[in-house]
């Protein structure tokens, strides 16, 4: 099966988030449920797409928080695992999910790779919250053979 970290996300967080939502589901004839669900798919599109440095949005935060724990050893900026999505159903209505296939961030060179904890996986949940304008409600690690 190998190891998965689920980061749940709820509805939009912000007034803006809503509005956007709502006004895409009048203009295109769609229900909200599809509208949040078409907001979702063009954020997580552009957290994929790599910058410049050839790192996309997750290598990026997981450098920031593994900086602060492991300081110079990660001076080549981890690389994250795999990420994809999917949706959960709540209450009848469906959400977005983020999935990292794995729970190492690896250099570059491959040299070296870093477990990633709780604290670092919230850290994630929030940026992915202000990224996105979603609520991050929690994360799932499955398959796990780690004690964090």
């Amino acid at each position: 099966m190998g190891v998965k970290i689920k980061l749940y996300l709820g509805g939009p967080c912000t007034e803006r988030a809503i509005k956007e939502i709502e006004s895409d589901a009048i203009k295109q004839d769609m229900s909200l449920q599809q509208s949040l669900i078409n907001w979702f798919s063009h954020y997580f599109n552009a957290s994929l797409k790599y910058k410049d440095s050839g790192r996309n949005f997750y290598d990026i935060m997981l450098a920031l928080q593994l900086g602060i724990i492991y300081g110079d050893r990660v001076s080549a900026g981890p690389l994250s695992p795999k990420v994809s999505s999917d949706f959960y159903v709540q209450a009848g209505y469906k959400y977005p999910v983020i999935i990292l296939h794995g729970e190492m961030a690896t250099l570059k060179e491959g040299d070296d790779s870093f477990p990633i904890n709780d604290d670092v996986i919230n850290f994630l949940g929030k940026e992915l919250e202000d990224l996105m304008e979603l609520e991050y409600i929690k994360f799932e690690r499955l398959g796990s053979t780690f004690k964090f």
